[in-house]
């Protein structure tokens, strides 16, 4: 970061081996104090994290009970999940 004050840029050359030149100023001041705002979180975030763990939970849900279903196939007798 610069400190407060007056800049110049200056570049100069030759454009070509004809002969051609090309020159450019760029004059830069910088303000005496320089804050800067933090960015807030987006409001939709705490929604969009429930969502995605919401789904995490119906899917370890429904994974759950088709091994269940697995279970109960291969032995040939119910298995019931405790309540």
């Amino acid at each position: 970061m610069l400190d407060p004050g007056n800049y110049v840029l200056e570049i100069r050359g030759i454009a070509d081996p004809a002969g051609g030149t090309y020159s450019g100023s760029l004059d830069l001041t910088t303000a005496e104090s320089q804050t800067t705002a933090p960015v807030p979180v987006p409001a939709s975030l705490p929604l969009l994290v429930s969502g995605l763990g919401g789904l995490g939970l119906l899917r370890r849900r429904t994974r759950n009970r088709q091994d269940r279903a697995r279970a109960r196939t291969r032995t040939g007798r119910s298995i019931r999940a405790p309540r």
